[in-house]
């Protein structure tokens, strides 16, 4: 919010930052906010799910739903910008704060960076996942500057995300 607010230029789109709860509840926050959506002026073109940080040093960008819409091209110039390889992933309906979104025919970007090898096996959602990790915090101002340019590309885009000709999600479920 702070890189937005000292920006040289606003985008041309308003901005949401919205931090969600209840995920592993079933979805709480991201489906109350979703099913409110006719209250907001305009329209939400697209949602960015960053469902953490990078914590350790990478060498690429994971994001999916890159390869389902337009957003994959806006997260590869925001890669190239800032010199990181991005890779990009289909994305489908699953226990994170983008799925309401996405069945609401919103294009998604979910943006994750490389982890240690094995690490979702002996430490996500485990007594071990806490504060004692190592930190990279070169990592993860880069995975923020990556966040910052890719949200800010599609917000101030003259033209709205557009899904791939086909694509699943490109009607509301």
């Amino acid at each position: 919010a702070r890189a937005f607010q000292a920006a040289a230029r606003r985008p041309a789109r308003s901005l949401i930052l919205l931090a969600t709860t209840g995920e592993e509840f079933g979805l709480i926050g991201a489906e109350y906010f979703v099913n409110r959506l006719d209250r907001l002026p305009g329209q939400t073109v697209a949602a960015l799910n960053i469902d953490g940080t990078s914590v350790t040093s990478f060498k690429l960008f994971d994001v999916r739903g890159g390869s389902n819409s337009s957003l994959g091209a806006t997260a590869r110039a925001a890669g190239e910008s800032l010199d990181v390889a991005v890779q990009l992933e289909p994305i489908g309906v699953g226990g994170s704060a983008h799925s309401p979104f996405l069945l609401a025919g919103i294009p998604v970007l979910w943006v994750g960076a490389t982890l240690p090898a094995g690490w979702m096996n002996t430490h996500y959602h485990t007594p071990q996942d806490d504060m004692r990790q190592p930190l990279d915090l070169n990592a993860a101002a880069r995975y923020t500057r990556f966040v910052f340019l890719t949200t800010y590309l599609v917000a101030d885009a003259s033209n709205r995300p557009n899904w791939n000709r086909g694509e699943f999600f490109s009607q509301k479920r």
